[in-house]
C-alpha cells in the first residue's frame, strides 16, 4: 500500500519522500541503539576577549533527543580538566556567569556519558595595536 502511494507521486517529490523517511528511520535507530542526539545552541558563539579578557556570560539553549536527560559538563581550555556543571531536563535555556574564556566548551551528554552535542568558545580576532 506505502509503495503504490509513494509510486503515484511526482520524481521530485518521491525523493524528498523518501529522503524524510530515511531520516526519520536514523533518527529512531540513534535514539534506540546509541542513546540519542541533540542540538546545543551557545549565544555568543565567538567573545571579542580583547575587551573583555576575563571571560564573557553566554546563553546556552538545549534539546536532547534521548531516554534520560541530560548532564553539561564544562572543558577549559588545553590542559586544564573537566569538571561536572549540571544535570538538567531534555529541553531548556540557561545564563552562565561572565567565566567563558576562547577554548572553553560545553559538552552535552545522557546520564550514562554519551556525547549528545559539543559546542566550544572561539575568538574574535582582535585589531592591531
Amino acid at each position: 500500500m506505502i509503495r503504490e502511494r509513494l509510486l503515484a507521486v511526482p520524481g521530485r517529490l518521491r525523493l524528498v519522500a523518501l529522503g524524510f523517511v530515511a531520516v526519520l528511520v536514523a533518527c529512531t535507530l540513534k535514539i534506540l541503539f546509541w542513546g540519542g542526539f541533540g542540538v546545543l545552541i551557545m549565544t555568543p558563539d565567538e567573545g571579542d576577549f580583547c575587551r573583555s579578557p576575563e571571560g564573557i556570560a553566554v546563553e546556552l539553549r538545549w534539546l536532547a533527543i534521548n531516554r534520560n536527560g541530560t548532564k553539561f559538563t564544562n572543558y577549559g581550555p588545553a590542559g586544564t580538566h573537566p569538571f561536572p556543571w549540571r544535570q538538567a531536563g531534555r529541553m531548556g535555556t540557561l545564563q552562565t556567569g561572565p567565566w567563558f574564556t576562547e577554548g572553553v566548551s560545553v559538552v552535552m551528554t545522557d546520564p550514562e556519558g554519551h556525547v549528545l552535542a559539543r559546542k566550544t568558545m572561539a575568538a574574535i580576532r582582535c585589531p592591531n595595536t
